[in-house]
């Protein structure tokens, strides 16, 4: 991929513009192949030596052909680059992103790459509340024999979506049969998930990887929405009355407050504690 780098130079050189603001592009070429003239927009800058970043290379060939004062910025440019709109795209490629890193770390790259895996975001549950983040359907329960995933619509953290889906993908690799066994276990340990096998979460390792991922590809495009009630978690008081059998309830609040109420047929309401 080709990374385009803003560059501010003063030129020391006669006969060349005083300041140079120009997009410059730089690609995997050799420095033999770059050309001379450093004000096209989209020159060609060698890539230099091992470890050298584009804006170390851009700097160095601007300091050679007469430049000082130079500052370059390969933060958020580069040639070719679309920004993602769409969840699943997202996903699909940390996916990618994480077969070609964690999963080949596992020695897993393979089997993963083999394992047909479809992944989209949708809610998992019908109460706004639910503890289930992601779910890995078999190849069975697609008529392409594709194994689903499906991360939960309430979570828009990246770096939390990226450690369910490598959870989800974990399934998907292992076969669901194996559940969160041994050999389940196994797998997740080694890409750096730890904790409850049945709730994993991120190591310090994996978050590593996982934000050098997420520089590649971007925040994840996608804003919390949960259908449903939250469930009640506010006992409310049963009353009966005395006279009738008429039942009500009210909270313990209004109770303390207002005290017990009296029934429509004017008896006395009692609670049930």
């Amino acid at each position: 991929m080709n990374t385009i780098i803003y560059v501010t130079a003063k030129n020391t050189q006669e006969g060349y513009i005083d300041m140079v603001k120009e997009p410059i592009v730089v690609t995997g070429f050799g420095p033999e192949d770059c050309p001379e003239d450093l004000m096209a927009q989209h020159a060609l800058l060698g890539m230099g030596g091992k470890g050298n970043t584009p804006a170390d290379v851009a700097i160095d060939l601007l300091k050679r052909h007469g430049y000082s004062d130079i500052s370059a910025d390969e933060s958020e440019h580069e040639m070719n680059k679309e920004k993602i709109t769409t969840r699943e795209d997202w996903l699909n490629q940390a996916k990618d992103g994480m077969i070609e890193t964690l999963f080949k770390q596992a020695g897993m790259k393979d089997t993963a790459q083999k394992t047909k895996i479809r992944v989209t975001c949708a809610p998992t549950s019908y109460r706004a509340n639910s503890k289930i983040l992601g779910w890995c359907f078999g190849e069975g329960s697609s008529k392409d024999k594709t194994h689903e995933i499906i991360i939960s619509s309430n979570v828009d953290d990246s770096s939390r979506a990226m450690d369910i889906l490598a959870h989800e993908i974990t399934h998907a690799v292992v076969g669901l049969e194996a559940g969160h066994g041994p050999k389940f276990r196994a797998l997740a340990t080694k890409i750096g998930l730890e904790g409850k096998m049945t709730a994993t979460v991120a190591s310090e390792e994996f978050k590593k990887v996982a934000s050098e991922i997420m520089e590649k590809i971007g925040e994840y495009p996608h804003a919390e929405f949960t259908i449903g009630k939250k469930k009640q978690t506010t006992r409310m008081v049963k009353l009966e009355c005395g006279d009738c059998g008429f039942i009500a309830r009210a909270s313990r609040t209004a109770l303390a407050k207002s005290g017990t109420p009296t029934c429509g047929c004017g008896g006395h309401m009692y609670t049930d504690d």
